[in-house]
């Protein structure tokens, strides 16, 4: 059986000490939780010591938890209890959200995510990056696989960020010109657009694809998790066809 948590580094106290790690730990071994699944990114920042994130970001890790390394607290109490961990990428193509500006898209702007109206998209108070630029897919892909190779986890989990994209987005430069040299015409103005949003969509699920034959090269017993949300509402929301993403394996 799978009894999993996901663990946020929001409205939570679990990450606050290397003590509130090692209790919360303890309290969920005993409540029978089997699986942990503790945020690593969010909020534009990294609970681990990432080179990736530091050379996109500027930071190593977030600086609000000093120099610990929360992912690596979190692993070795876990594995005190028998408990596995599937790092999880909370955040994904978000660079950041109003209320916790993220420094990729300062320092990067090009990667924004640009809506029809030529301005970057900000959907549900998130900044997000451009998730059909093969720069930032690398960027992402080398996030996971550098927690992948450096820790000793179980797998990792995406969700209704990773990999996504508001369907507001997909009018910035680089995909207008990639639509214009398959289809001879300019991208539809209705983001909704059912032939563009399947399009954008497909090219999220090849994303996807990549992503996953990175992950199971490191090693092919890591779990590989994603987490959208309903359907419909993620495929016309957030260009995510889970249907084709399970249908492709």
């Amino acid at each position: 059986e799978l009894r999993g948590v996901w663990i946020p580094n929001s409205h939570t106290s679990f990450f606050d000490s290397r003590e509130t790690v090692t209790d919360h730990v303890q309290l969920l071994a005993e409540a029978g939780i089997n699986v942990l699944f503790p945020v690593v990114w969010s909020k534009g920042l990294t609970l681990f010591d990432s080179e990736v994130a530091e050379a996109v970001t500027g930071h190593r890790s977030d600086p609000r938890y000093g120099d610990r390394d929360p992912l690596a607290e979190v692993l070795f109490e876990a594995h005190r209890h028998g408990l596995e961990v599937v790092p999880w990428f909370e955040y994904g193509f978000a660079a950041g959200h109003v209320t916790y500006p993220g420094q990729a898209l300062r320092r990067r702007p090009e990667w924004a995510a640009i809506g029809g109206d030529g301005a970057p998209v900000v959907k549900n108070g998130f900044e997000w990056m451009n998730a059909l630029d093969p720069e930032v897919q690398a960027f992402m892909t080398a996030l996971i696989v550098e927690v992948a190779e450096r820790y000793d986890i179980d797998g990792v989990q995406g969700d209704d960020r990773l990999p996504a994209l508001p369907a507001e987005a997909g009018y910035d430069a680089k995909t207008i010109a990639r639509y214009r040299a398959e289809h001879h015409a300019d991208p539809p103005a209705d983001f909704h657009d059912d032939a563009w949003t399947r399009w954008r969509a497909g090219l999220l699920t090849d994303y996807l694809g990549e992503l996953r034959r990175s992950v199971k090269a490191v090693s092919s017993e890591l779990a590989f998790s994603m987490a959208p949300g309903g359907p419909a509402w993620s495929l016309r929301d957030y260009l995510q066809d889970q249907r084709t993403w399970v249908e492709r394996g």
